[in-house]
């Protein structure tokens, strides 16, 4: 069973039906699950984690993205090839990596290195904090719930600090080409909203121990 899982909310709904329809075709994925209202009193990103299944891969997909008929494979065989190698384990085609105590998450290039998913390089790096727009798992390695995400609109973060306690590896891995996925414009996305306002974002992730 794979299910791909997306939050929306008002203002998005274009947005949102083109990013849902870049997946309805697509034979990997059994189920496409969307979040257009509030669940368990939250609004945000993090409502993307309510769709698992019982056993199986989970895509947590955003609204403001175009897939490629081919992601849902694409994702799962890289999934499958990282989880054959090192276990449990997820994968991503964004995440960064926190080298040292960081003075902005957003905007310090050197302390958290950031790979892009727009980028292709054809390797698989190790990273702390998953891009949870472009990400993968499997339900028997890994399960959320949102008490796991006692921040909104911060699930990457909060992905990245639940795995680094478990020990469960997270790895970028590369999509086939530089800008597979397509981006469309919203209106107030979350980087629009915090990339210049990111004090808690930055002392999140500067008390964490990272693996």
């Amino acid at each position: 069973m794979t299910n791909a899982s997306m939050a929306t909310i008002k203002g998005r709904e274009d947005q949102m039906n083109r990013a849902y329809g870049s997946l309805l075709a697509q034979a990997s994925i059994d189920t496409i699950t969307v979040y257009d209202s509030p669940r368990e009193g939250r609004e945000d990103d993090a409502r993307k984690f309510l769709g698992e299944p019982e056993s199986g891969y989970m895509l947590t997909v955003d609204d403001d993205l175009i897939y490629p008929p081919d992601y849902a494979e694409t994702m799962i065989n890289h999934l499958d090839r990282l989880r054959a190698i090192h276990g449990p384990c997820a994968v991503s085609l964004m995440g960064r990596v926190i080298k040292g105590q960081c003075s902005s998450y957003y905007n310090d290039r050197v302390n958290a290195f950031k790979y892009d998913w727009r980028d292709h390089d054809e390797a698989t790096h190790r990273i702390h904090i998953p891009g949870t727009g472009v990400f993968a798992y499997h339900t028997d390695d890994v399960r959320f719930t949102m008490d796991d995400f006692p921040q909104q609109n911060m699930a990457d973060i909060m992905v990245g600090v639940k795995c680094n306690a478990l020990g469960i590896p997270l790895f970028r891995v590369s999509p086939p080409r530089s800008k597979w996925i397509k981006a469309q414009d919203v209106p107030d996305s979350i980087w629009d909203r915090d990339h210049m306002n990111d004090n808690v974002h930055t002392d999140i992730i500067n008390k964490i121990k990272w693996k």
